[in-house]
């Protein structure tokens, strides 16, 4: 599976999640949308900063809020705040208090911006 298309079936899956006002981690989101292969847990997260990428050009709440890691104290992995860094949206941490409210404030967008 293709990167564009892992995405379009990843937004699929974010969309219902934040409808219901959901999280997910990082190996439930692949094991749903079915990510097959050896880095399937990588081909995941590309897939989710392609996400980023629409979601930042379109001037939409991150989708990508909804998943995170199941090591992280409930915050995205690391590349999530890279990826964000690298797109002009986010210049802090990767992990800490910063971090933690950037995320919660994220996280609340996305369900207002899906519930509604």
């Amino acid at each position: 599976m293709n990167k564009k298309l892992t995405a379009s079936l990843l937004c699929v899956i974010l969309e219902d999640l934040a409808r219901s006002k959901s999280i997910i981690t990082y190996a439930d989101l692949a094991r749903s949308a079915k990510v097959a292969g050896p880095c399937f847990i990588h081909k995941t997260c590309t897939a989710l900063e392609l996400i980023m990428e629409q979601d930042v050009a379109r001037n939409r709440p991150l989708l990508a809020a909804i998943v995170i890691s199941k090591t992280r104290n409930k915050l995205p992995a690391p590349g999530f705040f890279r990826q964000l860094t690298k797109l002009g949206v986010y210049c802090g941490p990767e992990q800490g208090k910063e971090a933690a409210i950037f995320h919660a404030c994220e996280l609340k967008k996305v369900w207002e911006f899906y519930c509604d």
